[in-house]
Formats: C-alpha cells, sequence, structure tokens
C-alpha cells in the first residue's frame, strides 16, 4: 500500500515540515509509521501516527527540548546523515538527559491510568534516535474551547456538570497517585460523539462508550500531561510553570507556591465557570489584592445555588479558603454536601507554609512581577506529556491533537488567542541552601 495514502485517509495532502522534524513515513521501533507534524513545542514535537501492526491510527509525541538539542538535517538535503537528536555540549548535554529521564517518567506515571474513562491512553513509550518517543491514542473529536464555540459560548447547567464529571473522577485517581494536571483548561478536555454528529468516529480504538456523557457527547478525555509533575519526591531545585490566565491559581505564579490537588480544583472550577457564565475568570494574582469577581448568577447564568458555591469556593484565590480535594469538589457539585473543613492541626501547618511563601510572593511581584526568575541554580527541563487541539498550522482545529508545551526559558511568553487567556511559562531556579 502506498504509505501517502494512508495520511491522505486522514485529510494530509502533502506539504513541506519543519526540517528538524523527522520526514513523513519514518518507521519507529520497526512498526510505527510517522506522519505530518501535528504541532511543535519547546518540550517536544508531536507527529500523527499510524500503527502498522495494528491498522491504527496512533499520536506520536518525540522528545525534543528545542533550546537543547539539534537533528542532522544532511539526511534531507544530502541523502545521508540519520534522524539521531545530537544534544548540545556541557551543561546543555546534562540537562539534556536529565530531561530525558523525567520524560519517560512521567509517561510511566500516566501509563497506569491507560484504560481509565476520562484519560487519554498510553500504548507504548521507547527510546531511539538518542531520544525517546511516546505513542498515545488518537483522539478524534473536539476541544471542549471549540465545542464552546459552536454552542454560542456557554451551556446549561445539567450539561456543563455532565462533561465535567468524567475529568473529576478520573483525577480522583491520578491524584491518588501524586500527580498533579497543572494545565487543565478547556482546550486540554477532547469530546468525542457518537452516531450522526457528523465525525468519522474512530477513537484509536477505544471505541464508543455504550451510555453516553450527555445528548451524542459519547466521552470526555483529558489530555494534557504536559505540565504535570510528581508531587511524591517533592523536588524543589528546579521548576517550569506551563499556564493559563484564568485557569491557573496564584500558586502556580510562583517558584515555591505550594500545588496539589486545590490546583487543579481551581482549573476545574474556572473551567465550569466559563462553561456556565462563558467568560474565563480574572487571572488570579489579579485577583490576590482585590478580588472582584462575580458569582455566575451575577453573569446571567442560569445555576443552582449549591453549584454557584462550590464553584465560588473552588475558584478562592488562596489555597486555604479553597476547596482542597477532587472528592470535596464532587460532593458540593453533585451531592449538596457541606464542604469539608480542614482539622485544626492540618490548618496550622498550611498556615506556617502560607506564611513563608508569603515571603517569597511578596518578592516576586514587588522586585519582578510574574515573569521572573530567581538568581542561581540551573534550569532543568520538566517532564513533557502532552497533547492539545491544535492543527499542523497551530491554530485550533476540531479533529486533531498534538503535544504543544511552549517556548523554555526564563521569560513570559504570551499568545492571546480568540479572546482567550494568554498561555505562559515561567521558569523559575532557586539557589540552594547550605
Amino acid at each position: 500500500m502506498d504509505q501517502n495514502r494512508i495520511w491522505e485517509k486522514y485529510g494530509w495532502r502533502g506539504g513541506e515540515q519543519n526540517p528538524r522534524c523527522l520526514a513523513v513515513n519514518t518507521v519507529l521501533a520497526g512498526k510505527y509509521l510517522v506522519g505530518p507534524v501535528l504541532g511543535e513545542g519547546g518540550f517536544g514535537i508531536t507527529y500523527m501516527g499510524y500503527d502498522l501492526n495494528m491498522k491504527t491510527r496512533i499520536a506520536i509525541k518525540e522528545y525534543f527540548p528545542v533550546e537543547l538539542v539539534s537533528r542532522d538535517t544532511t539526511r534531507l538535503s544530502e541523502g545521508g546523515g540519520s534522524d539521531r537528536v545530537i544534544s548540545l555540549s556541557g551543561e546543555k548535554s546534562k540537562t539534556y538527559r536529565q530531561g530525558l529521564q523525567k520524560y519517560v517518567d512521567e509517561a510511566r506515571s500516566v501509563s497506569r491510568f491507560s484504560g481509565t474513562p476520562g484519560i487519554v491512553s498510553v500504548k507504548d513509550f521507547f527510546y531511539e534516535n538518542d531520544t525517546a518517543y511516546i505513542v498515545m491514542e488518537y483522539i478524534e473529536g473536539v476541544s471542549l474551547k471549540e465545542y464552546l464555540k459552536q454552542k454560542g459560548g456557554k451551556l446549561p447547567e445539567e450539561e456543563a456538570l455532565a462533561i465535567l464529571r468524567p475529568v473529576l473522577e478520573a483525577l480522583e485517581q491520578v491524584h491518588g497517585a501524586g500527580i498533579v494536571h497543572r494545565d487543565i483548561s478547556p482546550d486540554n478536555i477532547m469530546l468525542t460523539f457518537g452516531e450522526g454528529d457528523g465525525s468519522s468516529g474512530e477513537s484509536g480504538g477505544s471505541g464508543i462508550a455504550p451510555e453516553t456523557v450527555h445528548g451524542n457527547i459519547a466521552a470526555v478525555r483529558l489530555i494534557d500531561f504536559g505540565a504535570a509533575r510528581m508531587t511524591a519526591k517533592n523536588d524543589q531545585k528546579s521548576l517550569t510553570i506551563i499556564l493559563k490566565h484564568g485557569y491557573a491559581p496564584e500558586e502556580q505564579y510562583r517558584s515555591h507556591g505550594e500545588q496539589g490537588s486545590w490546583t487543579d480544583v481551581y482549573a476545574l472550577c474556572a473551567v465550569l465557570y466559563r462553561m456556565l457564565t462563558g467568560t474565563v475568570p480574572e487571572p488570579a494574582m489579579d485577583r490576590l489584592f482585590s478580588d472582584g469577581l462575580k458569582r455566575p448568577e451575577e453573569l446571567g447564568a442560569d445555576v443552582s445555588p449549591a453549584v454557584s458555591d462550590a464553584v465560588m469556593k473552588g475558584l478562592a484565590v488562596k489555597k486555604d479558603d479553597r476547596i482542597r480535594t477532587v472528592r470535596e469538589l464532587e460532593d458540593a457539585l453533585f451531592s449538596g454536601k457541606k464542604i469539608k473543613r480542614t482539622g485544626r492541626k492540618k490548618q496550622r501547618r498550611l498556615f506556617a507554609s502560607a506564611a513563608l511563601a508569603a515571603g517569597l510572593l511578596a518578592i516576586v511581584a514587588a522586585g519582578f512581577g510574574i515573569g521572573a526568575a530567581l538568581p542561581g541554580g540551573r534550569t532543568e527541563p520538566d517532564a513533557p506529556f502532552a497533547q492539545e487541539t491544535k492543527t499542523q498550522d497551530g491554530q485550533d482545529g476540531p479533529n486533531s491533537q498534538s503535544g504543544l508545551d511552549g517556548p523554555e526559558g526564563g521569560e513570559m511568553a504570551a499568545s492571546p488567542e480568540d479572546g482567550s487567556p494568554d498561555e505562559v511559562e515561567l521558569t523559575f531556579q532557586e539557589e540552594e541552601l547550605g
């Protein structure tokens, strides 16, 4: 079979790719056919792929931190060379190796949840070309962001809660394993549909659920783990933060910001606020000293008092005032249960941590603003593992996925899009004490 026909079947009509990317029809691990690029980011390149054994479409993520590596491009102009990724010399080479290990470790961590409803499945990961690759299911559908556009910007409470529930249930398991997503937004929630919605019905081999989520929505998947970070080891020497204004709580803007399940709770409530009101909450840093966030009903949303209370409690600026866990949020949204309070002993520990963090926040806010890098130390790339709904040219697309991680570095890069919040990456470094 002509391999190009495989990609034509999925809408690709040829065209040039960045020379640092793998060529279309490259074969990896002897069984994965590389297709067109879906997206490029600071940490990696995501390709459409095809499993030659299983005859199914997949997504392939290649670890390729652009600031640390290059590729031998003579293979394109002279027919020689190889696809090997070449790390730069010195400290950058060491950083690349450390990042490579984190990349694979993150893949292993998330792969434990393959087959879990609500989370994208990892099919394989392997080393080749002196780098690593993650093979994931290809999700055919639309992002929640695109779906909201189709629906006029907002949704009824019943539909919004139905869409959010599979994500809540999935995150409860992820948090239980010590992983915090840290980048939940409408871009990173994919919806697949049943018969009659005009989609191809392909879902990477996962099939259509026997019971729909709501209407013709068959399944909901959380897809972007690019900002995920293992919390168990508590490694705070270097921290790269990828965030979206409006969906990220204030602790994500700080190198010492204590993050946990409450960090994802904030983002989940921001997503629900967006679905109910059609409006993205004001950025957390803007609310830190003067919080004027309006309740959903004040913006014209037809929302029940219990849901409105839960959303506002989940969007509390300070984490100690916020709903702590996904289970508590689910209880508040669906069961009408009273939100649990933190015990006194735990509160004292939290207030002590908050006091220490407050000092650093004051320094960051007063001295640099939110896009600063603290002196000393060295940057180590976070473990990327991401898919986003972008087309090959980087624009939003209803039937595609990719892995855009954002640029590497210690500066803030903003990219407003269709009135949505800026997506920024902040890199903080710390000096080791003692």
